[in-house]
């Protein structure tokens, strides 16, 4: 088996999963899915990327922000987050009903490990 060379068309039954996953790549890295950037993006004809959006939206997968542009509906609802400082430069992080008691270093660690995600939501 050959693999997929870039900007190839996938197949017509992988055409559908393609669109939902470039809209979603796309909303996470703060970039419109418009119907020219799914077109560039994908390889597909407008016929076929239409066909699939209509689809998706009936399906409530995604929707319309204005005409021609698309963002996913989230289909997982985030957890609460919270973090409190204690004394000695502990921390409690918690998500949902996880709760974790983190040493300074430790949150040091994480606040870097987290520092590129915030960079990429910041442009």
């Amino acid at each position: 088996m050959t693999e997929a060379e870039p900007n190839q068309k996938p197949p017509r039954s992988q055409s559908g999963p393609t669109i939902l996953q470039t809209i979603i790549d796309l909303h996470n890295s703060n970039r419109q899915a418009t119907r020219q950037v799914l077109v560039e993006e994908t390889g597909l004809s407008y016929d076929i990327v239409d066909d699939h959006v209509k689809r998706m939206s009936e399906q409530g997968k995604i929707r319309r922000v204005l005409p021609g542009v698309f963002e996913p509906i989230d289909q997982v609802e985030d957890r609460a987050v919270s973090v409190t400082h204690m004394p000695k430069g502990t921390a409690k992080l918690e998500i949902g009903d996880l709760c974790v008691e983190l040493t300074s270093r430790e949150l040091r660690m994480v606040a870097m490990a987290v520092g590129g995600a915030a960079l990429l939501f910041a442009r």
